[in-house]
């Protein structure tokens, strides 16, 4: 089937062949296609990998998809650093900056300050586990 993802304004920002449109997102950010400003709402992209996508903009009301972070939450292969935006600490080191009143990029007590910590918390416990 063919599947047109279109911006809030209807303009086709990518077209492709697709069962859903789950399938048709997971490919235009394969192509490293501009998303920017895409009408996604109501679209279950639960599971689909995302990384690199471009989504400021796009209507997402109502939309199943990975937890939107504004700066990754990455690790090393030692499961002992981890990685939050560009900036790099221990286990410990992250549990004393969120115990803090230290403000880097983004100030305390918004949604974006919210998920930086949810998504911190999850890698924490993947890098805990994956330890022992």
């Amino acid at each position: 089937m063919n599947i047109e993802i279109k911006s809030i304004f209807g303009s086709v920002l990518f077209t492709t062949d697709a069962e859903t449109i789950k399938e048709a997102v997971i490919k235009a950010v394969s192509t490293g296609a501009n998303l920017r400003g895409a009408n996604l709402r109501g679209a279950n992209l639960y599971g689909a990998d995302l990384y690199g996508a471009d989504l400021r903009g796009a209507n997402i009301e109502n939309t199943r998809m990975p937890i939107y972070c504004k700066w990754s939450v990455s690790y090393n292969d030692k499961y002992d650093t981890i990685y939050i935006g560009c900036k790099a600490d221990t286990i410990e080191g992250w549990d004393a900056f969120f115990a803090s009143d230290i403000v880097y990029d983004t100030p305390r007590y918004t949604d974006d300050f919210k998920r930086i910590r949810a998504n911190y918390e999850a890698v924490k416990a993947y890098c805990l586990i994956m330890k022992s």
